[in-house]
């Protein structure tokens, strides 16, 4: 009984962790110089403002700044070394499990002067080799679900490739899948 009791909490650990690790993305990047040196030890503040979340980090030896598990949604990043110009780069939105490189360039001056950057990080994913999607409301609301048959949501997200079954790992904005499968029948 005790050993189903710790079997059944440990269960629930595991679940709830994973739960709660869903609504979150990473924010990584180096912060250089114009010239391409990296600044070490560079003071870098992640904020989402409409959530009131903030995060204040500091580069490492490699100039390099990571902060991991930050709620999805709009940041403004800010960047302070002693004399370069602060840095505020702003409209850099991170959605679910996403991993965003935001390379921060800081400009020779005064530290009352400040630069701003708005720009968006690149929608590539550079960190890993995942490939995932976010399906919003509107393409469900609007996605013909032929006799209700859920599976056909899986062709809203990108081509994953090689998995079995081929016609649940690929799916096209505007390519027309048919979900024929054949398989040898045995004599």
């Amino acid at each position: 009984m005790k050993r189903a009791l710790t079997l059944l909490a440990l269960t629930f650990l595991t679940v709830t962790v994973g739960v709660l690790a869903q609504d979150t993305a990473n924010l990584v990047g180096t912060v250089k110089d114009s010239t391409g040196a990296v600044i070490p030890a560079a003071k870098i503040t992640v904020s989402n403002p409409e959530k009131g979340f903030m995060r204040s980090l500091v580069s490492n030896a490699a100039g390099e700044y990571s902060a991991p598990r930050v709620p999805i949604g709009d940041y403004v990043i800010t960047a302070e070394v002693p004399g370069f110009q602060k840095l505020l780069r702003s409209g850099i939105t991170v959605g679910v499990g996403e991993t965003l490189r935001v390379d921060l360039t800081m400009v020779v001056g005064q530290v009352n002067q400040e630069v701003t950057v708005v720009a968006a990080g690149a929608k590539v994913e550079t960190e890993t080799a995942a490939i995932s999607g976010v399906v919003s409301g509107t393409q469900i609301a609007n996605l013909n679900l032929n006799g209700r048959n859920f599976v056909t949501l899986a062709l809203l997200v990108p081509c994953r490739g090689g998995r079995w079954p081929r016609h649940l790992a690929c799916g096209r904005a505007g390519e027309q899948q048919h979900l024929v499968q054949r398989r040898p029948h045995a004599i």
